[in-house]
């Protein structure tokens, strides 16, 4: 019976720890309408509070209309220590766009961060690697 107890008290707190997975409901997009001249980048930045054991993807755009030589980038900023976050990932399709994935640790406290989106304009209209 102790043994029992003892299994169903670490698989009730496993699963509470646990936080919820990223899943196409879960994103945050973020459409920068910056523009950049042929060769440059600019870039918008966004607040986002990411919630006690919450996982959150985030996807970053550029809607530099009509340009096929605009690509994203996607950086997270002031992520409190112990909250981890995916490498960005690249979409390379209509619309393109960098996805990160974060998670907040935490059962106690909410993280508040930034999110920044880097359009960059190449000239030959080459990618940005990830």
């Amino acid at each position: 019976m102790k043994n029992l107890m003892r299994s169903v008290f670490v698989a009730a707190a496993a699963l509470l720890m646990a936080p919820p997975s990223a899943s196409a409901s879960t994103y945050q997009s973020f459409h920068c309408q910056c523009t950049a001249p042929e060769g440059e980048s600019c870039s918008c930045s966004y607040s986002y509070t990411l919630g006690k054991l919450a996982t959150k993807e985030f996807r970053g755009y550029c809607d530099e209309m009509g340009s096929d030589t605009v690509f994203p980038d996607l950086y997270v900023h002031n992520l409190n220590k112990g909250n981890t976050c995916t490498i960005q990932l690249g979409v390379i399709a209509s619309p393109q766009y960098r996805s990160r994935s974060c998670t907040n640790w935490s059962l106690t406290k909410s993280d508040s961060i930034d999110i920044e989106v880097d359009c960059h304009n190449v000239v030959d209209g080459g990618g940005v690697g990830p």
